[in-house]
């Protein structure tokens, strides 16, 4: 597992609100050494959250921009719907150092958060990994990744196809001359 590199001091869950002035003044870098400050980050939809600095630096995007300065206002996250950054912070929230004490427990929870049963399950991890890579959260990344990989385990290309919603572009000649191409790919499908 990835181990996340910023070292956290304790967990205090985001808050969506619906003004960033509060979050504002004390993300403006002023804090002493020591003290937990906030930054309010904004969903590509409006929904506004402030966030421990020590738990949204998770985000290698959001680190550099803390260490940069350029995190002194409300931060954008264009990208990423107000339900999925709601996920991603508690995400981070349960990776903040001393949120959970057992790596037994947090693999638990992990697996459990990022889990494909059906296809809502399927569309909110997408979700959450596209995030992760827009926000570079390798740790986020690499659980949804691993849950993809679960989901299509055993499933022939017909059944992938299906459960991900791909149309198969290719004709049946172009499809036989593939399949008899990439022969080893294919073994254990019926």
């Amino acid at each position: 597992m990835v181990v996340v590199n910023i070292i956290q001091q304790r967990q205090q869950p985001a808050t969506a609100s619906s003004s960033s002035n509060s979050a504002a003044a004390s993300s403006s870098g002023d804090t002493t050494e020591g003290s937990v400050g906030l930054l309010t980050l904004q969903s590509e939809d409006g929904e506004v959250f402030e966030v421990k600095d020590t738990v949204a630096t998770q985000s290698v995007t959001i680190k550099g921009m803390v260490d940069d300065d350029c995190a002194t206002s409300t931060i954008p996250v264009c990208n990423v719907n107000g339900r999925t950054l709601a996920m991603v912070i508690e995400w981070w929230n349960k990776h903040d150092i001393g949120a959970v004490s057992d790596e037994k427990e947090l693999k638990e929870w992990e697996s459990q958060f990022v889990i494909i049963n059906d296809k809502s399950d399927r569309d909110k991890v997408y979700d959450l990994l596209m995030a992760a890579n827009y926000l570079n959260i390798p740790t986020l990344m690499d659980s949804c990744t691993s849950a993809v990989a679960e989901a299509i385990k055993g499933k022939t290309t017909e059944e992938i196809r299906e459960f991900f919603d791909i149309k198969n572009d290719f004709d049946e000649k172009e499809e036989d001359d593939l399949r008899k191409e990439k022969q080893w790919a294919l073994e254990n499908e019926i």
